[in-house]
């Protein structure tokens, strides 16, 4: 697929082409890249998922931001999604309750979001 692309310093147009059939930055693309299969690493502290994932985070967040800002939404929030899948098999409490999950990880994003990088961005309100 084509797509018409000006660019910010020449005011030039160009052509970009995507190769792939799925668009960059779809969830499929966001658990391919993160290969850690956190979903099931209940072992793992949050601080050690926050080790994993935070460089690679802070890679998706450098390129994407700014070669393509409309995909990184959507990648964070695949993150975000992981990390309630995550918490549902971690916590005996909230098996079975993702709303909760969910409720947990926002309240821990909006009080202290020093463990991510995409959470010090502002990237909190994204669990649903």
């Amino acid at each position: 697929m084509a797509q018409e692309v000006r660019t910010r310093r020449h005011d030039r147009r160009l052509m970009r082409i995507q190769s792939s059939s799925q668009p960059l930055g779809t969830e499929d693309h966001a658990r391919d890249d993160l290969g850690l299969d956190l979903r099931r690493q209940t072992q793992l502290s949050l601080q050690d998922i926050t080790q994993q994932l935070n460089p690679l985070l802070r890679g998706w967040i450098a390129y994407y931001g700014r070669y393509a800002p409309s995909v990184l939404s959507p990648l964070l929030r695949s993150v975000n999604q992981t990390l309630v899948a995550w918490a549902m098999r971690k916590f005996k409490r909230f098996k079975r309750h993702k709303v909760q999950a969910r409720q947990f990880l926002q309240r821990l994003a909006t009080e202290c979001a020093d463990p991510f990088v995409h959470w010090q961005i502002g990237m909190t309100g994204v669990f649903a």
